[in-house]
């Protein structure tokens, strides 16, 4: 588990277990109690001040000992660590049902200084009913637009052209935001050096690592990469080569965020709620095994038809272009 996380749980007491044999029993009452994690249809959540973190199994049992005092998390048996993940996960008094809370919070993004409101364009503060499995690591800044962001309008100029901003702004907002129904992955298109990598280092620079996967575009669509999607807000397949995709079907369901099922390596089949977003930089055209129109229908291109010098390139343009609002 992320160190930034679990820096977040400092504040929490520590548990002490008195007696090793009864460690499930003593660690799992405690958790009940200060619901450090919870559960939601067998997916772990770690309750932090600002949401609710998705987590494996392992990372689970890495919170586990960390809540431990310093001397139980040497003693403690990891088969009494597992047993009590197992015995509090179908706990009723920890369940939360975070896909109406997804829905919930729909036209809201968690963001750093508060949640930002789409319809209202504000911000609230966070409440202690809000429950969204995500923050995006930037503030929102009201009163900011693309003229007092220069180095924006040279990325534009240089890279994008200015017929391509109204759709690469809209765009921005649509995979940065929780709305789906557009159902609609962003394909970057263009030769290197066009500033594609710019564009995808800004979105992972927005959202925390721990909520971005990387899978490549040939296999975003396999059983495992489905599986590894869960709790996840991004999917940046940077530089897809000409090897074909040959799940469509499963691209099509993902893209529209419509339920599916995925497997990774020893475990069963489980049902993933997916509610990322897939952006994939490409030199040349995707290459689909069976493509059809409705394929093709749930791409958004963008075309970097400029290649940018050495000398145009702007070391500055992440940090501006993140001062900047995009409505």
């Amino acid at each position: 588990m992320k160190k930034s996380i679990l820096n977040q749980l400092r504040n929490m007491p520590k548990i002490s277990v008195m007696n090793p044999k009864e460690a499930p029993e003593i660690i799992g009452k405690a958790l009940l109690r200060i619901k450090a994690l919870q559960f939601c249809n067998g997916q772990i959540y770690v309750r932090l001040d600002t949401h609710y973190q998705c987590a494996t199994m392992d990372e689970a049992k890495d919170i586990i000992c960390y809540l431990l005092s310093p001397d139980d998390c040497v003693l403690v048996p990891s088969t009494k660590i597992n047993e009590t993940l197992l015995r509090i996960m179908r706990h009723p008094h920890l369940q939360i049902d975070m896909q109406s809370a997804f829905k919930k919070h729909q036209m809201e993004l968690n963001l750093k200084n508060g949640v930002y409101d789409i319809q209202t364009q504000r911000i609230r503060p966070r409440e202690t009913d809000d429950k969204f499995d995500y923050i995006l690591g930037f503030n929102y800044k009201p009163n900011s637009d693309i003229l007092s962001a220069p180095n924006f309008r040279k990325y534009i100029e240089t890279s994008v052209r200015e017929e391509n901003l109204n759709c690469l702004l809209r765009s921005t907002g649509y995979v940065l935001s929780s709305l789906t129904q557009g159902k609609m992955a962003l394909l970057l298109l263009g030769k290197p050096s066009t500033g594609k990598s710019v564009y995808m280092n800004f979105l992972a620079s927005a959202v925390p690592a721990e909520l971005v996967t990387t899978e490549r575009f040939h296999t975003m669509a396999s059983e495992r990469a489905k599986a590894s999607y869960a709790g996840k807000r991004l999917n940046l397949a940077r530089e897809a080569n000409q090897q074909p995709m040959k799940h469509e079907d499963g691209f099509k369901s993902l893209i529209s965020c419509e339920d599916t099922s995925g497997r990774l390596l020893y475990e069963n089949t489980r049902t993933i709620h997916p509610h990322l977003k897939f952006v994939i930089g490409a030199n040349n055209d995707l290459v689909f095994a069976h493509p059809d129109e409705a394929v093709y229908n749930r791409l958004v291109v963008i075309r970097f038809t400029q290649e940018i010098s050495e000398e145009q390139k702007d070391i500055h343009l992440e940090e501006d272009r993140k001062s900047t609002r995009l409505n």
